[in-house]
């Protein structure tokens, strides 16, 4: 997680962070590796499964029932406009994926939740749409 960068006074709320290194962080959370221990695994999963309702925006938005669903947000205004995050890990349907969006500049905190969602629902539409059986053509 190279490009990640500390905010001013080592301060986590102001960590410059890329959506790659975002991804790597749900992979290390969601399978076994020597970085995490699986109680701490778990623990950190738990919380993100039990993220308050007024919380609970940005990458669950679209999610198909059944599935347990890890969030994490980040918001912050500044003087370019406001920087809205949102990961998240899906489990539990047997398709286990995983969510990171990243937006900068929005002209509002809703604008950037919004476009969050607008880009979670199409995911798990896509990740989670019926397939077609493939077999041989009908004649």
């Amino acid at each position: 997680m190279d490009p990640s960068r500390p905010g001013a006074d080592g301060r986590w709320g102001l960590t410059q962070v890329t959506a790659h290194d975002e991804m790597l962080l749900l992979k290390l959370l969601t399978r076994p590796n020597s970085v995490l221990w699986p109680k701490s695994r778990e623990y950190e999963l738990g919380l993100m499964a039990r993220v308050i309702p007024s919380q609970r925006w940005g990458t669950p938005a679209g999610a198909p029932a059944g599935v347990t669903v890890h969030v994490k947000n980040g918001w912050r205004p500044d003087t370019a406009g406001w920087h809205i995050n949102s990961i998240g890990a899906f489990t539990g349907t047997g398709k286990n994926y995983l969510i990171a969006v990243l937006t900068d500049d929005n002209p509002s905190e809703r604008y950037g939740i919004d476009t969050i969602e607008a880009v979670a629902q199409v995911v798990h539409r896509a990740v989670n749409e019926p397939r077609p059986v493939e077999g041989p053509a009908a004649g």
